[in-house]
């Protein structure tokens, strides 16, 4: 990045406060790229690509962490998926400046993370998420 680059930051919750929204840690699990970008009345869908190892770890209406800011997951589908973006998140956030083939950072749902390592540990899941 390049000095005067938008990013998107996003307050840590303090343990005082009430429980809303997503778990994240602010770490992140890969890159990967948009695929495709549509434009409703009121929100901004984005696609993107997702490789076979996160696997289980994205599902609808979970969490998932896109450059640093937390969203629900809106679609999924083998190797791909969506979020759709409210005006509020629009006038917020820098994802209206994305274009198709950039790359963002991904942190997937924590919830997701830990279903999948116990899955794994009592059932031998592979690492792809397929029985072994």
């Amino acid at each position: 990045m390049k000095e005067g680059t938008l990013v998107n930051l996003e307050r840590a919750m303090s343990p005082d406060d009430r429980f809303e929204g997503h778990i994240v840690s602010g770490h992140v699990d890969r890159t990967t790229r948009l695929i495709q970008k549509m434009k409703y009345e009121n929100s901004l869908k984005l696609t993107f690509y997702y490789p076979p190892e996160l696997k289980g770890e994205i599902v609808p209406q979970g969490s998932i962490a896109i450059n640093g800011t937390s969203l629900t997951v809106d679609d999924v589908k083998p190797g791909t998926f969506a979020v759709s973006l409210i005006p509020h998140s629009l006038e917020n956030t820098n994802f209206d400046r994305l274009v198709k083939g950039d790359y963002v950072n991904l942190e997937t749902d924590m919830v997701g993370k830990y279903v999948k390592s116990l899955l794994r540990t009592t059932i031998h899941l592979n690492e792809e998420g397929y029985h072994a």
